[in-house]
């Protein structure tokens, strides 16, 4: 399980790599589109705050939702992906450090025989019998 969950959480920050370079890259072609060099340049010394508008100015001026849903919602698979890889790496503090697949299986499953509750169940051709004698013959 953690070696699952491990692959997880590194395709979570793959998409959140990924989308961000997307994202990046449709931004800039925005702001190229909508003020040319100049405006490309002036956004690199601008910084954050025209890559948080240009999606919106596409949005707005272009009728093009396209790039915004990227930028804003690109970060949602790859937080999904990293949550749920996070939460099968926690399954395995139950799971034994030995490395043995067996006594792993054990900690997520024990056996019947281990737990103390009770009288034994009885075992599978016990069960038949009794119901072989419960039944009635024709």
């Amino acid at each position: 399980m953690k070696a699952i969950g491990g692959g997880f959480i590194a395709l979570g920050y793959a998409l959140f790599v990924l989308l961000g370079l997307a994202g990046f890259w449709v931004c800039l072609l925005i702001i190229f589109e909508a003020a040319g060099a100049v405006g490309l340049v002036a956004a690199f010394f601008l910084g954050p705050v025209t890559f948080t508008i240009a999606p919106l100015y596409a949005g707005f001026a272009w009728h093009n939702w396209g790039p915004a849903v990227l930028i804003y919602g690109g970060a949602f698979p790859g937080a999904a992906m990293i949550a749920f890889g996070g939460w099968l790496r926690s399954r395995t503090d139950v799971i034994s450090k030995s490395g043995d697949p067996a006594a792993e299986l054990l900690a997520i499953r024990p056996l019947a025989e281990d737990k103390d509750e009770g009288p034994p169940r009885p075992t599978l051709e016990q069960e038949l019998a009794a119901t072989r004698a419960r039944r009635p013959s024709l």
